[in-house]
């Protein structure tokens, strides 16, 4: 039998219990509605009858043919006075209504699959966009149903009762900080209450300021505290980006492993380096070519392998934006990296570039001043949607004879949606490609536990 014969999933017998159960109980309408829509239903006058119940004070069989009036339907249209009447004979009982409309709900994702299935392999066949084209449309397609069948329900406070007390708790311990943010592993950063799961960070600043270093530090720190972590650069392929993982780790010059000529001690630090890199849980792909829906598509499937707590991506500006606009692209985006964030209970942190506004003198005071929110480039929506946004400022910067430097850099903290603003001032090495405090060269104490 061929797909176009075959009859497409949905249960009968479902779908009339949670419309029987509607008309003897009006307030499991409620319930229901929680979970589905009339388009969930498969039989046409069923959707019809479950769509006369929105906004109905007192469901019964008088307001739904009012009703149905209302929409340019009748009673004929969905079986008839006696039809509708019958859906309460031999019902289960009532109180399995969450049941039944989860029944309903499965057979429309279901039919879903089979229509969006099906549309990919008619464009495949048509072969009139380009490959990569039409996979990311399907990964966008199967995000949204993923998005429909998960759903989002009110859940009252007396449910998290447990999750509550477990929180106190691990207060108590000491263990709570470790539990809910992804620590920085800085003592002057680690004052702010940053980086929580389920949220997204900016960090930006201009070209070649550090945000790649300060970056690829956190998660490499991140991944020897424990945590699982993803980096996904646009900018630097599998390779180059292990060799500054190593560099950082080892505390040898990048260039040193560049170029393959190492000293005999460099070449220790990075043997020790080499052995505890690779034990980490620090996931990176081996290239860049891949989309935005590539890219959530293979956290999603890391996550159920192993478990994600930390995404980075380098950087935001380097992804391709089908969108009508720009910013409004860039924006989308960042809005589904923070939901995809949300979802895995991970933190994600975004590198961003900053505009050319950044890098211009104040012309009253003809210095160069501190980023501003609105020096974000495309910024509209990517401040919007972010929880934190952390700027990098170098004064040396704007010194064309000291560009090049690393050294002293600011980092400011512009917005901040679970603590304070403020300024941390830590070291960059742009030779070990390596972030330390300007106090120690250790990282913060515990921040490895």
């Amino acid at each position: 039998m061929i797909a176009s014969e075959r009859l497409l999933p949905h249960d009968n017998d479902a779908e009339r219990a949670v419309l029987g159960a509607i008309l003897l109980d009006g307030n499991l309408y409620l319930q229901a509605a929680q979970i589905l829509k009339s388009s969930d239903f498969y039989v046409k006058g069923h959707r019809k009858i479950y769509r006369a119940m929105v906004d109905t004070e007192a469901i019964d069989l008088v307001t739904i043919r009012e009703r149905l009036h209302r929409y340019g339907d009748s009673l004929d249209d969905v079986g008839g006075f006696s039809y509708i009447s019958g859906l309460i004979e031999g019902l289960p009982h009532c109180s399995n209504i969450e049941h039944y409309a989860r029944i309903v709900k499965d057979k429309s994702l279901l039919r879903q699959i089979i229509a969006a299935g099906t549309g990919i392999i008619n464009q495949c066949y048509l072969a009139e966009k380009e490959a990569r084209e039409v996979y990311e449309r399907a990964l966008e397609v199967f995000a949204k149903l993923e998005s429909e069948r998960t759903g989002v329900r009110l859940r009252d406070m007396a449910a998290a009762h447990d999750e509550l007390v477990d929180l106190l708790r691990a207060g108590i311990d000491g263990e709570g900080n470790a539990a809910e943010v992804i620590r920085a592993p800085w003592i002057d950063l680690g004052r702010f209450n940053l980086f929580p799961r389920g949220d997204l960070s900016i960090i930006a600043a201009l070209t070649s300021m550090g945000k790649t270093m300060l970056m690829s530090n956190f998660a490499v720190e991140a991944a020897r505290a424990g945590h699982h972590v993803i980096y996904f650069s646009k900018e630097d392929g599998g390779r180059k980006l292990r060799k500054r993982f190593l560099a950082s780790m080892a505390n040898v010059p990048l260039r040193e492993l560049m170029m393959k000529r190492i000293p005999e001690d460099s070449w220790k630090r990075a043997n020790v380096a080499t052995e505890e890199l690779t034990k980490l849980e620090l996931a990176i792909p081996d290239g860049i070519g891949y989309g935005v829906g590539e890219m959530l598509a293979m956290a999603e499937a890391r996550h159920l392998q192993k478990g994600v707590d930390l995404i980075v991506v380098d950087y935001l500006q380097l992804f391709d934006t089908n969108d009508e606009g720009r910013v409004r692209g860039l924006g989308d985006i960042v809005q589904r990296l923070r939901s995809l964030g949300q979802k895995l209970n991970a933190h994600v942190m975004v590198g961003c570039q900053l505009s050319r506004l950044a890098a211009q003198r104040n012309p009253k005071t003809g210095k160069h001043e501190r980023p501003q929110l609105n020096h974000l480039r495309e910024s509209g929506e990517i401040e919007q949607h972010a929880d934190e946004v952390i700027f990098l400022h170098r004064d040396s910067y704007f010194d064309p004879e000291r560009r090049g430097e690393m050294g002293e850099t600011e980092i400011l903290i512009a917005k901040n949606r679970n603590g304070e603003t403020g300024k941390a001032e830590l070291y960059f090495d742009g030779e070990c490609q390596r972030v330390r405090g300007l106090t120690t060269s250790e990282v913060l104490a515990g921040a490895r536990e």
